[in-house]
């Protein structure tokens, strides 16, 4: 068995840009995202009742290799095999999911529900948003999928997309109606005069 596993959090520079303007902005943020959301979803993904206090994990970030920028910069998180207790096997190589007891195995870990979890966390903490054809389900689909799951992808990213755009577009037409009533305001409104000076 192995004695650890190891997780990568490389966020892309789309997504670097919108934690904070610094390094040490976007170096924080990622700290906060790691301890709040990956190691909470990662606890959470065994069904076995742990929060990311029971698991020991190391986390530790790298900034672009030449040291030019932290357009590269990511994380590695280092995951004990045993919760902190001792007690409890954690390998998120088990593919028994939904499976109360399979032999010696007990649960599982579904990695593809851990990675769209991250994802929408990540998403709603950074006040990222993303586009349909950068989700994970997208891409997983393109790589991995049926012709079927990729077409179904496809829709999915243009409902999406005209979602986005009818809301927009409400939006738009919600600020420009207190313009429009202003103006039939000031319209209505009857000229004063006062001593033979006319005021509009």
């Amino acid at each position: 068995d192995a004695k650890f596993y190891v997780i990568t959090v490389s966020p892309s520079e789309k997504e670097l840009r919108c934690m904070g303007r610094t390094p040490q902005e976007r170096a924080e943020a990622l700290q906060w995202y790691i301890r709040q959301d990956v190691m909470r979803n990662y606890a959470e993904g065994f069904g076995k009742g742990l929060r990311s206090d029971d698991v020991e994990y190391y986390a530790k970030i790298h900034f672009n290799r030449d040291g030019d920028s932290d357009s590269d910069m990511h994380a590695h998180i280092i995951v004990s095999r045993k919760d902190r207790s001792n007690t409890k096997k954690l390998s998120p190589k088990t593919n028994h999911t939904g499976k109360k007891n399979c032999g010696n195995v007990k649960g599982g870990f579904d990695r593809t529900d851990f990675f769209r979890k991250c994802e929408s966390s990540f998403d709603r903490r950074m006040g990222f948003d993303r586009e349909p054809e950068e989700s994970f389900d997208y891409l997983n689909a393109v790589k991995n999928g049926s012709p079927a799951e990729i077409a179904r992808q496809v829709e999915r990213a243009e409902r999406i997309r005209k979602e986005k755009w009818d809301n927009l577009k409400a939006e738009l037409q919600s600020r420009q109606e207190p313009e429009k009533s202003k103006i039939q305001q000031v319209e209505k409104t009857p000229d004063i005069v006062i001593f033979g000076c006319k005021i509009c």
